[in-house]
């Protein structure tokens, strides 16, 4: 099977400023404290855990609007239950309805976020 790549760069789907973030052109390096790299995760996580949170609130409140979920959906409790580990951290996303693909890019955002979180989960 033949494999083709497309260069987004290239494309003019996106704009210069989001390309040069993607690139990490030296220029913007003075808006963002981490790389748009996979390898920046590391540095992030171990940031964000001097942020300390009430994690047994945060598991409670998820467990009460969940739990009538649990029996259709075993594996939600086990999600919830991680909340209570100091080794649990989320991946969360933003919403720009009409960026780029319009309504096609939140269906993009939702798989690529789910497929971050499983790649984080493994490393």
């Amino acid at each position: 099977m033949e494999h083709l790549t497309i260069d987004l760069n290239k494309t003019g789907v996106r704009n210069t400023l989001v390309n040069d973030y993607l690139l990490d052109d030296p220029r913007l390096k003075k808006f963002f404290k981490w790389k748009p790299d996979f390898n920046s995760f590391e540095e992030l996580i171990q940031e964000r855990r001097k942020f300390k949170i009430n994690r047994s609130v945060l598991k409670q409140e998820l467990e009460k609007q969940h739990k009538s979920y649990y029996s259709n959906f075993p594996i939600l409790k086990v999600s919830i239950d991680s909340f209570g580990s100091e080794n649990t951290f989320t991946v969360t996303t933003g919403h720009q309805l009409c960026l780029a693909t319009g309504p096609l890019y939140f269906i993009y955002k939702i798989v690529s976020t789910i497929n971050l979180a499983k790649e984080l989960k493994l490393q």
